[in-house]
This record gives structure tokens, sequence and C-alpha cells, in this order.
């Protein structure tokens, strides 16, 4: 046999050994998947099950390890990278099979500017989603930086106390001075600052239950809350 031949055999030899050595890895690759997985609210909201396996098959491209030697630590820091889940735990079952306990974002208000985005309790950005839209209180306007922590700590006030937590409908920032809509209510509700605002809150309840055993109802637009131990309705 001619040299030519010996090396020509030998290339093609090993080009089919690689193939076949890739095929394999591949394959091997594919067959690694999350055999159970936990959504703590009960049911997925913006993620589905068959997302998370795509998210899994896209991370075990960038890598070359076996089920048994995943850095799980690793695979959880990469699911957090996505802006729907706030904290993923993945783990294995005595058995082997590998499982995921995920906690999606629980957006806390929604932010109506140039762009429409969520604010989680933290204060950090969600994007919207075509999958699930949460019914949530509305800012209308583009918050300055050191407004959010207060706009959080509005809206919770409101999420915490039982007959206002379904009213909050949209909330504006001007002169100084929060406005809010309610669900219930036509008038406007100037709040002013959030400075003693479980007393203003006390007082929105106070006066809502007289407006509402009103026989005759005023035609009331605006009533303002910033004043000490009154309520100013016009």
């Amino acid at each position: 046999m001619k040299i030519k031949d010996i090396i020509f055999f030998t290339v093609m030899i090993f080009i089919m050994l690689s193939i076949i050595g890739f095929s394999y890895w591949r394959n091997k690759k594919r067959l690694i998947k999350i055999d159970e997985i936990v959504f703590m609210s009960g049911s997925p909201k913006f993620l589905n099950y068959e997302l998370i396996n795509k998210l899994l098959e896209i991370e075990l491209d960038k890598i070359s390890e076996s089920k048994e030697s995943i850095n799980l630590t690793s695979l959880e820091s990469f699911f957090e990278t996505n802006p729907y889940i706030y904290n993923a735990e993945l783990y294995y079952y005595p058995n082997g099979s590998l499982g995921i306990s995920i906690k999606e974002e629980e957006p806390e208000l929604k932010i109506i500017s140039d762009t429409i985005f969520y604010f989680n309790y933290k204060g950090f950005k969600v994007p919207v989603s075509k999958k699930y839209k949460p019914d949530l209180p509305s800012f209308i306007g583009n918050p300055e930086k050191n407004k959010i922590k207060e706009l959080l700590f509005l809206v919770s006030n409101f999420k915490k106390d039982y007959f206002l937590k379904k009213e909050l409908k949209t909330i504006r920032y001007e002169s100084n001075s929060y406005y809010i809509k309610l669900n219930s209510f036509d008038f406007e509700v100037e709040f002013g600052s959030i400075n003693n605002l479980e007393e203003k809150i006390k007082k929105l309840k106070v006066f809502s239950a007289f407006y509402n055993s009103m026989k005759t109802k005023s035609d009331y637009k605006k009533i303002s809350l910033k004043y000490n131990k009154q309520v100013v309705a016009s």
C-alpha cells in the first residue's frame, strides 16, 4: 500500500472517530434534563416548564460536563440571570434525578412612561411579558431614583391593609406631592409626602366610609390628606 493511501485512510479514520465522539458527547448532553420542576407559587406565571428545560439545554451547549459533574451553583446563577427568576435552587434526588425549585419575580408596581416595566419589592426592574400580565397599581411617569423606595413603601402599605389592598389604581407625583386614584371612587387623593402615611391612610378609610354612607353623593374631584388631622374635599 502506498504511503499516500495509508495517510488517506488514517485521516479518514480520525475524522470518523471524531464525528462519532462528538455525536456521543452531544447526545449525552441532550439526555441531561431536569426531571422535576417546582414553581414556588404553585404554577408558572411568566415562565413554563418547557422554557426551563430549554434554558438548561442552551447552557449545557457551553459546557462539556456530564450530569453527574455539573456545578449546580453555577447553573443556579445562570437561571437567575433570567429577568423573571428571582431564585433558583437545583438539587439531586437520592435516585440521581435532577430537580429545580423556581421562585419567579413578583412585581409590585407597574411603571407607565416612555417604556413600560415593573418594579419588584426591592426596586429592581422586571420586564413586561406577553404571557402574564399581573393586576397591579400603576405609576404614571418616570420616577426619580430616590423616589422608588417611597413608591414601593406607599404600595406596600395599601397592600397590607384589608380594606384598601385592592383599591390602589394609579399614582403620580407632582409638585412634591403624591396623587392617587382609587378603583371604587372617582375623586383623586392628594397624599402630599409619605410622612405620617399610616395616619393619612386612616383618614382615607374614614372619609371613604363617610362618602359611601352619603345618600346624595357630592361631586368631589379631589380630597387632600396632607393637612394635619383633617381632610379637605373640593
